[in-house]
């Protein structure tokens, strides 16, 4: 195009170069063709040579003229383009307008009528910047508020004569407005468009995207109301915070590259949430899930549930929390799967209370884990395995505790904890430190093939049941000297290291089932071997 341009503005002096030339080749031919008496004076001589100058500059002035239209024309042209764009944004402002008053009346096929003419002035708005992506995510974003603020109505409990809009009617048109929100974050892409695209289009805002797309706006929708949300969009920054979520929702697949703030909210059906990948903080602190959640499978970065309040079944099974985690004073009162889950970052589960049956098995913590004071139902950790300190101290088991075949890499504190019920450590690996010291064991305790690398710590703890030590390893000193063990215990093929003292051995010649077989003592543990840490989890 630029070539072109050139050649239109040297086009003039091109002609006025031609013209002159053939002027002056036909005077000159004139002139010198006649029969000339060279005898002739310069009188004779002016009349040809005065018409040759008039033509010459004749032409030259008409190849000026010719140029300084052209130049007006293009002046001409660019004053009608701003003229008409100019207009265009009136045009399109003026509908904005319109739309506005449209959204602020109480009947609500006409606003629903203004959602889907806002929707459609926003993609306008993305045409006319098609120059200046900042600008028309600008556009954008206004036309994006507006339609989220349609949805803060809340949903009437019934219909009612009193009310404008049945409640049926309410969720129709709340269904309708998400409908056209949330088909704008980039749900049209594939599986495989959108692992490729999507950080693009987060990291870039003005990256390509499909037209019609919000792709990087931010999404507010706190304080609303809304009904059968259903997505599988990808988003920059959202906010539901204290947003109440009524009939099925469904997040599944998603991908939250910005902040996602679910504060407060509240789920009262069904809430899916499997497969999402939250790729920024995301927090639903004081969250309420009246039925069922499901977060199976989904990837967190850094996560908070403190305070929230899980009332029917939530299922965490294979979610890969990849930073730091907290469901601090959270409350569970229904069973809850963490099966095979993995933590790459400290877990905070202080204060909890799990009502229900709650699972964490295979599960593997590479942080360090916190417990203290919270209250477990049924509890499974099943050969999960703890990379950094497990602090389970000061809770109360008032089921079974299962702890079978775990591997403790780093200190495993249960100090001051309460097992009302069986407890199970069966063939675990401590491979720092046990500290067990002033628990209380009201039920049967079985650490049966259990393997103690480094010193256990009982003091002052509180057998009240018969348990079971049987083919444990004491691979370094012993403290059950101060525990107090209320019945006799099984020791029958126990090795205690050559480490342990006399006190010991007596303490637990004295305690032992005289029915059972015999613990080994004096055993050199100098060449044993700490089982090898599992591998971390790919955390992409």
């Amino acid at each position: 195009m630029g070539k072109s341009v050139k050649k239109t503005k040297t086009a003039p002096v091109a002609i006025a170069s031609v013209g002159v030339g053939c002027g002056m080749g036909f005077a000159l031919a004139g002139f010198l063709l006649r029969d000339w008496d060279f005898s002739w004076s310069w009188e004779v001589a002016a009349g040809p040579l005065a018409t040759l100058g008039a033509g010459t500059a004749a032409i030259i002035a008409a190849a000026i003229a010719l140029h300084n239209g052209e130049k007006t024309r293009e002046q001409d042209k660019k004053i009608h383009e701003e003229n008409s764009r100019a207009e265009q944004e009136r045009a399109l402002r003026e509908r904005f307008t319109s739309i506005v008053e449209l959204l602020a009346t109480k009947d609500l096929t006409k606003r629903e009528s203004g959602a889907y003419a806002l929707a459609a002035l926003a993609d306008d708005w993305e045409k006319f910047h098609k120059d200046a992506p900042e600008s028309a995510r600008r556009e954008q974003q206004v036309c994006l508020n507006i339609l989220t603020s349609q949805l803060r109505d809340p949903i009437p409990d019934k219909s009612s004569s009193q009310l404008s809009a049945s409640k049926e009617q309410v969720q129709n048109f709340k269904e309708r407005v998400q409908e056209i929100i949330f088909s704008r974050f980039a749900t049209r892409y594939n599986n495989n468009q959108r692992t490729r695209i999507a950080p693009r289009i987060f990291l870039n805002p003005t990256f390509p995207h499909k037209p019609g797309d919000f792709p990087s706006l931010d999404l507010d929708l706190s304080n609303c109301h809304l009904h059968n949300v259903k997505t599988n969009g990808i988003f920059s920054a959202v906010n539901f915070s204290n947003t109440h979520f009524s009939g099925i929702t469904q997040f599944s697949k998603s991908v939250f590259f910005g902040k996602a703030n679910f504060d407060q909210a509240e789920f009262d059906k069904y809430a899916k949430f499997d497969d999402v990948k939250f790729e920024n903080i995301s927090t639903f602190k004081e969250s309420r899930f009246l039925e069922e959640v499901d977060f199976k499978s989904a990837s967190f970065s850094s996560i908070d549930f403190s305070n929230s309040h899980f009332k029917w079944k939530a299922n965490f099974e294979d979610a890969n929390f990849k930073a730091d985690t907290s469901f601090e004073k959270a409350k569970f009162n229904k069973e809850a799967y963490f099966h095979k889950a993995n933590f790459g970052g400290k877990g905070n589960f202080t204060e909890i209370k799990f009502l229900g049956s709650t699972t964490f098995l295979r599960a593997k913590f590479y942080g360090i884990m916190e417990f203290r004071g919270s209250e477990f139902q049924e509890i499974s950790f099943n050969y999960a395995a703890f990379h950094k300190a497990a602090h389970i101290n000061s809770v109360k088991f008032h089921e079974m505790a299962e702890f079978y075949d775990i591997n403790f890499f780093d200190v495993a504190n249960f100090s001051g904890s309460k097992f009302y019920k069986i407890s199970i450590f069966s063939d675990s690996k401590f491979c720092t430190g046990a500290l067990l010291r002033d628990s209380e064991f009201c039920n049967a305790a079985h650490f049966r093939k259990a393997v103690f690398y480094d010193t256990p710590n009982f003091a002052n703890s509180i057998f009240f049941e018969k348990g079971s030590f049987a083919q444990a390893e004491f691979h370094r000193e012993t403290s059950f000297e101060s525990a107090d063990f209320r019945k006799e215990q099984d020791f029958g093929g126990t090795k205690f290291s050559n480490l342990t003292t006399k006190a010991e051995k007596e303490k637990i010649e004295k305690i032992r089932d005289k029915k059972s077989a015999k613990p080994i003592f004096d055993v050199d543990f100098s060449d044993s071997k700490k089982p090898d840490r599992f591998p971390r989890k790919d955390t992409n």
